[in-house]
């Protein structure tokens, strides 16, 4: 990853039953492979399940499309140590999992 690869922007989330998140992120170098650690400037992390493309409609569809081409994609995460989404606008720094 270059530098600026490094992080991702929030532009939405939503939680879901049991901690769960859905959570938009903006990422520069495109679609990420998971799973990955991600972790806001005040040190909660939350981890990278899984890659999600969900739509119910063909205007969804192709919403989630034009998203995509301008690098935003959908994953599911997980919180870790705490049960707070991140909010949109935050950056998170990506790393991989140890």
């Amino acid at each position: 990853m270059e530098i600026w690869d490094r992080y991702v922007i929030v532009e939405n989330a939503f939680k879901l039953h049991e901690g769960t998140i859905v959570a938009f992120l903006e990422c520069p170098p495109g679609k990420l492979d998971t799973p990955l650690k991600l972790t806001d400037e005040e040190g909660r992390s939350w981890i990278m399940e899984m890659y999600l493309f969900t739509t119910s409609s063909f205007e969804g569809y192709k919403k989630r499309e034009a998203e995509e081409a301008r690098n935003v994609f959908q994953y599911l995460l997980k919180p870790v140590g705490h049960e707070e989404k991140p909010l949109p606008g935050t950056r998170l720094l990506v790393s991989k999992i140890k």
